[in-house]
């Protein structure tokens, strides 16, 4: 394995999500398989609750589930391009190893 390639699966492990659910949620187990295929740790949190409902709204301005938190980026519904996009590796740098 390469040293870049080492480096991007320790990022990689340290990467963490919030994603924000519902139990009737019909889209929540897709993200929840998407970041666990890609290696992501997340946390759920139960959009159901008031006030957990109320820091899912706050993020994402929006009345609806699933809402995941990856880095900086907050991602409504499901959507694997912008889920794809926030957990992009970063591109080499020409002449690293």
């Amino acid at each position: 394995m390469g040293v870049y390639l080492a480096v991007a699966l320790a990022k990689r492990a340290n990467m963490m999500a919030i994603i924000y659910t519902t139990p009737t949620c019909a889209y929540c187990p897709r993200v929840k398989k998407f970041l666990t295929d890609n290696l992501i740790e997340y946390v759920e949190r139960d959009a159901s609750d008031p006030e957990i409902g109320k820091e899912a709204f706050a993020l994402s301005g929006a009345y609806t589930v699933p809402v995941t938190l990856i880095k900086d980026k907050v991602i409504v519904g499901w959507n694997y391009a912008k889920l794809k996009e926030a957990i992009a590796w970063p591109t080499p740098v020409a002449g690293t190893p």
